[in-house]
């Protein structure tokens, strides 16, 4: 019965994995609340699979420390401390921008993304688990690049056919460059670069094996095509910092793991590889569906000088001339260079200002929103969609709605499972590919969560939360994992 349970909890928690990406990334209130109960009910299922088992294999120390520490800051929220109230004109904007942007503005409110939390925490432990075991471990990366590879071929598709909208919808105006099933650019980025490792994971694993015959071959293949497909993928969004970071995570995993030394063990492998990714290229370019122009142009409007800071200071309007000045799209334009790095730097200022106020419980999960309107006089920060529900750097908006005690935890929790498997694994990488692969995917999108949003997004957090897993299940010895062998048999 235990054995039943557990295959059943693994199995919904696999779902969830592939659904969360492909379900609008998870952003939407149904979706994320489709995300949560898939997540509830994997971790539940497998908690039941223990005490059936009467055997528990809980996460390391640290990581349990983390939850701890999570579980103290969200009791005070749930037991005492009231929630921070929005002043009447935040209250009215933010219903404007929902009507007017419905797709791209959040469900952020505090009892769901408490649920949400306390979902996620649930999965992660149960994938944990799961993860130690080299069948599931294998089928969790399984799941996440095929997703992926999904995402990308459907982001793909949208360029080539001008979509105006997420699957073809153009019922709602998008206000920004939406790809895949991400409504902005820079979380679709993220979310790519969270997955390609893991198919070089997979083929370095069988090409260690040691297998030769057909069906070893094509899983080989089949997993260096999806990572070049969705490395492609990264030419097909407006992003600007995600395919840098791309690009420097891949040079690391390829010196750490012996990746050309190691394509080199299969004769032609190589080759074929280079063949994958020129017809794949080759195949997005004629079809039209990159974005390189977009993404060169962005690159030449980002104004270095405006980085810096140190301008003087222009006075900002009162928020009683803000409707007068509002845009058509529903913000107030601001001068920032007085801050550095310009708009973030402004956010930043607030966000500061909001920690120092509340610095040990937070203003609350999805609390950024009042922090802001109680700690900023700036019309952009007030009033843009993106700004007002995200602070544009996922520590602060951590530190902001969790407190130090709570984004303590989450830290031991997700970076700090970065910090173990680097430990586990050393200058091996070839003890455990997986966890090499979990290290480089989750150290992208940490990189990037420092001056953007990545970690804000449902389907990013769950796939950090897996990544997470594995990293936490990586060997602590010298042994190495070792690969199913239905699939490499």
């Amino acid at each position: 019965m235990a054995d039943s349970v557990r295959t059943v909890a693994g199995v919904v928690l696999l779902t969830a994995l592939g659904l969360a990406p492909l379900n609008y990334a998870s952003t939407r209130l149904m979706p994320l609340q489709t995300l949560i109960a898939l997540a509830a009910t994997g971790g539940v299922a497998w908690g039941v699979s223990c005490l059936l088992a009467h055997a528990w294999a809980l996460p390391p120390v640290a990581a349990r420390v983390g939850i701890a520490l999570i579980a103290i800051s969200a009791a005070a929220w749930l037991g005492f401390l009231p929630l921070p109230e929005w002043p009447s004109f935040t209250r009215n904007h933010y219903a404007r921008l929902v009507e007017r942007w419905p797709y791209s503005v959040m469900p952020r409110n505090f009892s769901l993304l408490i649920v949400w939390a306390i979902a996620a925490i649930l999965a992660l432990v149960a994938l944990c688990d799961f993860a130690r075991g080299p069948a599931w471990r294998l089928a969790i990366v399984a799941v996440m690049l095929c997703t992926g590879a999904a995402v990308s071929v459907l982001g793909l598709l949208q360029n080539a056919t001008h979509a105006q909208g997420i699957f073809w919808d153009s019922s709602h105006r998008m206000p920004g460059a939406f790809f895949g099933t991400f409504f902005h650019h820079t979380s679709a980025g993220a979310y790519l670069n969270t997955v390609w490792p893991l198919g070089f994971a997979i083929a370095l694993g069988g090409i260690r094996e040691k297998h030769r015959n057909p069906r070893v071959r094509g899983i080989i293949y089949a997993a260096l095509a999806c990572s070049s497909l969705i490395a492609i993928a990264h030419s097909a969004h407006v992003s600007r910092l995600p395919q840098v970071i791309a690009l420097v995570a891949f040079l690391i995993f390829a010196i750490w793991a012996g990746l050309w030394h190691a394509l080199g063990e299969i004769r032609g492998l190589r080759v074929a590889l280079g063949t994958i990714i020129a017809a794949l290229l080759g195949a997005v370019i004629v079809f039209g569906a990159t974005r390189i122009r977009d993404i060169r142009a962005r690159w030449d409007s980002l104004e270095w000088s405006g980085l810096r800071g140190g301008q003087p200071e222009v006075a900002a309007p009162p928020v009683s001339q803000w409707p007068r000045l509002m845009r058509d799209d529903l913000f107030v334009p601001s001068d920032h260079h007085a801050y550095p790095l310009g708009d973030r730097g402004a956010i930043y200022a607030a966000a500061f200002r909001a920690i120092a106020a509340r610095p040990w419980l937070g203003w609350g999960p999805g609390g950024w929103t009042a922090a802001a309107a109680a700690f900023s006089r700036d019309p952009f920060v007030r009033t843009f969609f993106l700004t007002v529900q995200f602070t544009h750097s996922d520590y602060l908006q951590t530190i902001v709605e969790w407190g130090l005690i709570g984004a303590a935890g989450w830290a031991l929790l997700i970076p700090g499972a970065l910090v173990s498997a680097v430990a586990r694994i050393g200058f091996r990488p070839s003890r455990d590919y997986i966890g090499a692969a979990a290290v480089i995917a989750l150290g992208a999108v940490l990189v990037q969560s420092l001056t953007d949003f990545p970690l804000e997004i449902p389907a990013v957090q769950f796939n950090a939360v897996a990544l997470a897993a594995l990293a936490w299940s990586a060997p602590a010895s010298a042994a190495t994992v070792p690969l199913p062998s239905i699939p490499f048999s």
